[in-house]
């Protein structure tokens, strides 16, 4: 969806919340740091590949505290938000606590601004029966075929979550090929 609205001409800006490094935990400090480097990078490299011309705002909330910083975040979106069309955010029951931090504050911020809202489930894939998905508030995107040659090559830039990393993959190979669908889904 970023690669086509992005060629469509639609002015598509990122905002990382966190940047992951504690996706492994925080007992190994160095690997924390080592994460901290290497997913700004990663990230950089997957909207480079997806959508050239988006742009990255970095938040810097430390990873496990969305929920903690929320007014933090609240800050940081409302200017971007103020003059956008649209909002797309993970999902506020996505089963992943920032996740689900991020999704509650762009709701209430959208809400604000009386701006259109999505929200994409990104690990809900992975555990929801669908008796838990709200079905009637979803929406697909059938991606064009640049989209779907441009988004494999997106994740293979997240290096850190799809091959071992000093422990098993954060993404095995079963969810990435969720990620690799040729249809969006997500909630309205």
């Amino acid at each position: 969806m970023l690669h086509d609205l992005s060629a469509r001409g639609w002015r598509v800006i990122i905002v990382a919340v966190t940047d992951g490094e504690a996706a492994y935990g925080r007992d190994d400090s160095e690997l924390v740091q080592r994460l901290r480097r290497v997913r700004p990078l990663e990230q950089s490299r997957a909207v480079f590949r997806l959508a050239r011309r988006a742009d990255i705002i970095r938040v810097g909330i430390p990873d496990g505290a969305v929920a903690a910083c929320s007014e933090a975040l609240r800050m940081a979106l409302a200017p971007i938000v103020r003059s956008a069309s649209l909002l797309a955010t993970t999902w506020r029951r996505d089963g992943h606590p920032d996740h689900e931090a991020t999704g509650r504050v762009a709701a209430r911020v959208a809400s604000d601004f009386g701006v259109s809202l999505t929200e994409f489930p990104i690990w809900a894939w992975q555990w929801a029966r669908p008796a838990d998905l709200p079905v009637g508030q979803l929406r697909t995107w059938h991606m064009s075929e640049d989209a779907l040659l441009a988004k494999p090559r997106a994740l293979r830039a997240f290096t850190s979550q799809i091959a071992p990393f000093n422990r098993l993959p954060v993404l095995p190979k079963h969810v990435v090929a969720r990620f690799l669908r040729p249809v969006e889904a997500f909630f309205v």
